[in-house]
């Protein structure tokens, strides 16, 4: 697959530009295989990658491969997302996933953790009922 293969060289060679147009890509094309490298990208915590995309096409992907780096990605708190929007948006995901792996994580945030972030997952644990 031409969009797995391009996230992946994209990701080796730090060329986030062109893993965004594969992220894009890859919202056109879902398959599997993205999961790795999105993970991937997801786990390096850098500023500079399309991160936001990256948890959409998750969301979209709903594969339970990406559940521990959507967890992770909760526990991330960058300084350009002063409103916790992409931990929102892995909520979303994880519950988009709905396993009861998904569903455990999605608990351990509804008790713990900042307000906002609790308030969505339990409206997601809501609507998972």
């Amino acid at each position: 697959d031409c969009v797995s293969r391009g996230l992946r060289q994209a990701l080796h060679d730090r060329d986030w530009d062109m893993f965004e147009s594969y992220v894009f890509a890859g919202l056109q094309f879902p398959s599997p295989d993205h999961v790795e490298p999105l993970c991937t990208a997801l786990l390096l915590q850098d500023d500079d990658a399309p991160n936001d995309d990256v948890v959409e096409l998750l969301f979209d992907l709903a594969d339970p491969r990406s559940i521990s780096c959507l967890e992770e990605t909760l526990r991330w708190e960058p300084d350009w997302d002063e409103y916790r929007h992409l931990a929102v948006k892995a909520i979303l995901a994880l519950a988009n996933i709905g396993t009861p792996h998904a569903i455990e994580v999605l608990r351990d945030v509804s008790s713990v953790g900042p307000a906002r972030l609790r308030e969505v997952a339990s409206s997601q644990l809501e609507r998972l009922s």
